[in-house]
């Protein structure tokens, strides 16, 4: 969701957004350590993050209307999947 978000986390996380739909979803990568761990979205009531569950194959390159879009190297072909926000599954942090 659009608006201030906190980046700093907490301990050793930091997030770093890397695409926003055109409804205003927001969605960060989750470093741990300076590692690249998971992705997440904001929850917006509560100002925190929540972890993608079932992260999607791929890297996230960008966004189209109100979904991701990540791309998967499989070979020597670069596969697009176009992942529905509203389809993500997503969890506190600490689960």
């Amino acid at each position: 969701m659009t608006g201030q978000h906190d980046l700093s986390g907490e301990g050793s996380l930091t997030y770093h957004p890397v695409a926003m739909t055109a409804g205003g979803s927001v969605c960060a990568r989750i470093y741990r350590h300076h590692q690249f761990d998971a992705y997440a979205v904001p929850n917006g009531l509560k100002d925190e993050w929540h972890k993608i569950s079932r992260n999607p194959k791929g890297t996230l390159i960008g966004s189209d209307a109100e979904s991701l879009i990540f791309a998967q190297h499989d070979g020597g072909w670069t596969v697009i999947h176009n992942i529905a926000v509203a389809s993500l599954k997503v969890a506190p942090l600490g689960e």
